[in-house]
């Protein structure tokens, strides 16, 4: 009597050629990272281009001052040892403050200001954005980023009368008085900027 044949109940593995292909896709695509991230990214910038005074309103060029990211991020900035500042004053936590950020930065420090970046939403009420991280760079450390520094990122409060929407990593220019300093809660710092937007552009 012949005997039927089980089949087995484990997937078939794929074969040596497939297998070989996926990795040479992977290691295309990494090299094609590596080498060419604009085309490899879909056509991302890594960083927004800077706000020119001549896009700002007839009402806004003397008000607000354009700034750049490399103004806000030109300096090292560490984090914290967590939990290091649980028990710091108000009064330390300003002088560490002035230790770290360079003058030129903590002059900006209630200043209006135009800068253009990234919109990471942190707070949404249905579809719109009530506060978002504006960001220097259009990634957030996912996969092959390289994360953001605390000096690379603003936290935005949006105004109840304006309704700003957008979709993550947008361009947005923001308009708005700038508060530079590190804010901790806890014993972490959770800021290093921040701002209440006034008027909020998308592009």
């Amino acid at each position: 009597m012949q005997r039927r044949k089980t089949r087995s109940s484990e997937p078939p593995r794929a074969s040596g050629p497939r297998r070989y292909a996926k990795f040479v896709f992977i290691g295309v695509y990494l090299l094609g990272l590596a080498t060419v991230p604009y085309a490899m990214t879909l056509g991302f910038t890594n960083s927004p281009s800077n706000v020119d005074e001549a896009e700002l309103e007839s009402s806004e060029a003397g008000r607000f001052q354009t700034i750049s990211w490399e103004q806000l991020s030109g300096f090292p900035y560490d984090f914290e040892i967590p939990g290091m500042l649980e028990q710091a004053s108000e009064e330390e936590i300003e002088r560490r403050s002035q230790e770290i950020i360079p003058p030129r930065v903590r002059a900006l420090d209630g200043q209006p200001i135009a800068l253009r970046g990234y919109v990471i939403p942190t707070h949404l009420e249905g579809d719109v954005v009530r506060a978002f991280i504006l960001a220097a760079k259009n990634e957030a450390g996912c996969c092959f980023g390289a994360g953001l520094s605390m000096n690379q990122w603003v936290a935005v409060e949006v105004p109840r009368e304006h309704e700003f929407r957008s979709q993550p990593f947008a361009l947005a220019t923001v308009l708005g008085k700038l508060e530079v300093g590190e804010k901790v809660k806890n014993g972490y710092v959770m800021s290093l900027y921040r701002m209440a937007a006034q008027k909020i552009r998308e592009g």
